[in-house]
């Protein structure tokens, strides 16, 4: 399942993959031909975040985190540092400072939670 987070500010797509059909969620986008991180090791992490890749449909540059399976909030917190870190690579920031960083990650915690609840209700 993939879901798309809802921000206005960053110029990129963010989105939430949750389940095991990776390759069916990478079939709607695009290699940007320099960084895309691939899923070959999907089967030896329950979790990354892909980059490097372009929405067919939007033409616009997006990052993925994904989780082979519901995530812990562990999982989620790890998960999230890296999407943090490609989003402030791909804008050129270095650093944001810690509450612009906090609020950032308790958004993107609630955005996981969100999809969460979606793929929960998918499954009944």
């Amino acid at each position: 399942m993939l879901y798309k987070i809802d921000q206005h500010i960053y110029p990129i797509e963010l989105y939430i993959h949750i389940g095991e059909d990776i390759h069916e969620t990478l079939n709607q986008f695009i290699n940007d031909g320099d960084r895309l991180m691939t899923d070959d090791n999907w089967d030896q992490s329950d979790a990354k975040v892909y980059r490097g890749i372009i929405h067919k449909e939007l033409n616009v540059y997006s990052l993925i985190v994904a989780f082979e399976e519901v995530p812990n909030g562990k999982l989620i917190v790890h998960e999230l540092i890296h999407l943090v870190q490609r989003l402030y690579e791909h804008i050129g920031q270095t650093n944001f400072g810690d509450e612009n960083n906090a609020y950032l990650m308790e958004y993107l915690f609630s955005e996981v939670e969100k999809a969460i609840k979606q793929y929960n209700e998918i499954l009944v």
